[in-house]
């Protein structure tokens, strides 16, 4: 797995590089619209996982994509 990664409040998971683009777009647009993104991520113990992101009820999402050092944040 990169360095790739996504946050949301306390939680910290893995994003596999062939699915970045894609959680981008989604989380993107769950924020702008209110609706819900459903995003492939890595837990810390590696497990692969489905994260369900409620664009109406989340403050703020942190997608790191570790190629400049500074985290991206969409809300």
């Amino acid at each position: 797995m990169s360095g790739k990664t996504l946050s949301v409040g306390r939680f910290e998971y893995g994003i596999e590089d062939d699915d970045f683009v894609t959680v981008v777009e989604q989380v993107k647009n769950a924020l702008e619209n209110g609706t819900v993104a459903q995003v492939p991520v890595v837990t810390a113990d590696k497990r692969q996982v489905m994260l369900f992101i409620n664009g109406s009820a989340t403050d703020a999402v942190v997608i790191d994509p570790d190629s400049d050092g500074r985290p991206h944040e969409f809300g």
